[in-house]
């Protein structure tokens, strides 16, 4: 794996894997888990089109010092079916737009940090079943387009929906277990036009939405 040194020799960047690397030697490396550190110095970022189209990746596996992930950084990986980020709650990471733009093959996500998403990120992962993301900074537009396979998905806390954060999707149960999303204009009718539903605990404001059939279930 290829890593660069930023300017002030702070923290390391994944840029992807060394040029001259046989195709025999990337079959077999089917697993790819990134270190926390090289030579004490930390591992912060996977670069734009890092790992584009590495169809040899089956898992990926991102340390907490990873706080950011580039433009289609995994876009294409059609043989990807596992995605883990290590983390927790306390820290901030953020993806930038198409990061697993058509992994048709990847069916599990895991996220422990809280996420700034960017644009379409798991757009036409066809076959993504669980997506394991408690604390996320909203959910825009189109975000699961083309996830015909993920059809519940549950939030301890997510700030926002649009009204086409679930477009697309095969979403159809959505749990919001903590804290209440701010809902944009058109969100409700949009919930109702594709029979989303959603459940939540009691006291969340969403429970106004009972009335259209939209809320059923309060715990």
């Amino acid at each position: 794996i290829k890593y660069q040194l930023s300017p002030a020799e702070s923290y390391y960047s994944v840029v992807g894997v060394e040029p001259n690397i046989a195709l025999i030697q990337l079959a077999d490396m089917k697993k790819l888990q990134i270190p926390e550190a090289i030579k004490g110095i930390p591992v912060k970022k996977i670069k734009a089109e890092a790992f584009k189209e590495a169809d040899w990746l089956e898992e990926i596996r991102l340390p907490n010092t990873i706080s950011e992930i580039g433009y289609q950084a995994f876009a294409q990986c059609q043989s990807l079916v596992t995605f883990v980020w290590s983390g927790d709650c306390s820290l901030n990471v953020k993806m930038d737009s198409l990061v697993f733009l058509n992994c048709k093959a990847l069916k599990t996500v895991h996220i422990f940090s809280r996420l700034t998403p960017g644009r379409k990120d798991f757009c036409k992962c066809e076959n993504l079943t669980l997506f394991n993301c408690p604390y996320i900074n909203g959910i825009p537009v189109d975000y699961f387009c083309g996830c015909h396979s993920l059809c519940r998905i549950s939030f301890t806390d997510c700030q926002y929906l649009t009204a086409g954060s679930f477009s697309g999707s095969g979403i159809q149960r959505v749990a919001f277990y903590e804290k209440a999303p701010k809902l944009f204009e058109g969100v409700v009718d949009t919930l109702i036009r594709d029979s989303i539903r959603i459940s939540c605990r009691s006291g969340n404001p969403l429970t106004d939405l009972i009335y259209r059939g939209v809320i059923v279930e309060v715990r």
